[in-house]
């Protein structure tokens, strides 16, 4: 069996994170299309905004290659799927996110902390915004992986929300 060549590893490495990025935006909008259809019943002619969070400054070399490939194939196959109805598309940047939620100051700007706890003073009621308001999602000292994310997504929302009226 010969060595694998690092040529023919670096294609191997980009054709799995091509397929990744493919099947995780056909989740994404599996899951958008049962919300918006089966769960919220929204009639096909309502308008859809998106929005979402730019990269970081801080993401270095593949890493914000692969998450730039991911989001650009995410936006372009949420623009495929909801071209007819698309009002807005909206990217903002990590410090703009932070700005809305009141944690842009410089002490807060590298930690996760600030910005789900921001989130947990919001006025919402639903079993996420309680899980961490009752400590279902830390996982011995810290948040299990992800939540960040989905209040990350939170504040994406609301930034639009502002910013675009």
């Amino acid at each position: 069996m010969s060595a694998v060549s690092t040529k023919d590893k670096n294609s191997q490495i980009v054709l799995e994170h091509t397929i990744r990025s493919t099947e995780l935006a056909n989740l994404i909008i599996d899951t958008l299309d049962y919300i918006i259809n089966d769960m919220l019943k929204i009639s096909s002619d309502t308008p859809i905004y998106i929005s979402s969070e730019g990269l970081s400054y801080g993401s270095k070399g593949d890493a914000a290659l692969n998450l730039a490939t991911y989001k650009g194939v995410l936006l372009s196959k949420l623009y495929e799927k909801y071209k007819d109805r698309l009002y807005g598309l909206y990217t903002y940047s990590p410090i703009t996110l932070k700005a809305t939620a009141g944690c842009a100051a410089k002490n807060k700007q590298t930690s996760k902390t600030p910005m789900i706890d921001a989130f947990m003073r919001e006025p919402v009621n639903n079993k996420f915004h309680n899980g961490l308001i009752t400590g279902d999602f830390i996982n011995k000292t810290t948040y299990i992986h992800c939540v960040d994310d989905i209040v990350d997504s939170y504040w994406a929302l609301i930034t639009m929300i502002k910013k675009e009226g």
